[in-house]
């Protein structure tokens, strides 16, 4: 699973603004007419988009955050199962 936080370089509590920043920044360094012959970077940048999508758009970034913290919650709990 992807951390769509970690993929734009900002922490959870980051503002809408520091987001689109983020995206202009890494985008600037991964878009694919500055790198026809990577593609790694290719995929990054797709990852990137897909980041921006979400964490851009109030509504998806609070879907997001839900399904994160219950997957994270989810998870802990299965750690103590017998």
């Amino acid at each position: 699973e992807q951390d769509y936080y970690k993929i734009l370089g900002v922490g959870r509590r980051a503002t809408t603004t520091e987001i689109r920043n983020a995206f202009i920044e890494k985008s600037k360094k991964l878009h694919p007419d500055k790198n026809q012959n990577d593609p790694k970077k290719h995929d990054k940048f797709v990852k990137l988009n897909q980041a921006y999508t979400i964490l851009s758009n109030s509504t998806t970034r609070d879907e997001y955050d839900i399904q994160d913290f219950e997957g994270k919650h989810h998870n802990y709990e299965d750690q103590y199962e017998s």
